[in-house]
């Protein structure tokens, strides 16, 4: 014979289901943030990011092709938007031209 929970069991049920929500839930807040990427990047990172040398995210900064803000006499942070871009431009050139294969 099954017994029923009683009222009490139910509370205490449903507690620990909204508990489990609540980490669950702080849990994936957390994790969100982690993921949130800085909006800049050392100019390590963005050469990394960007797959060439230093040099050549330097030399962007002088002709403009990367967007950058000075951060203080000597260092330079680089917009991830403005590496996103590039990215996104080499991409789509890589692909032309493909069609004739």
């Amino acid at each position: 014979m099954g017994s029923t929970p009683t009222n009490k069991q139910q509370v205490m049920l449903l507690t620990s289901r909204e508990d489990i929500r609540t980490m669950l839930s702080d849990v994936l807040v957390d994790m969100a943030k982690e993921m949130v990427q800085p909006e800049w990047v050392s100019l390590k990172e963005a050469a990394l990011l960007l797959g060439v040398s230093t040099s050549t995210v330097t030399d962007w900064r002088y002709t403009g092709k990367i967007t950058y803000t000075q951060t203080s006499e000597r260092v330079y942070m680089y917009s991830r938007s403005s590496i996103n871009q590039i990215l996104e431009v080499n991409r789509k050139n890589s692909f032309k031209g493909m069609d004739k294969y």
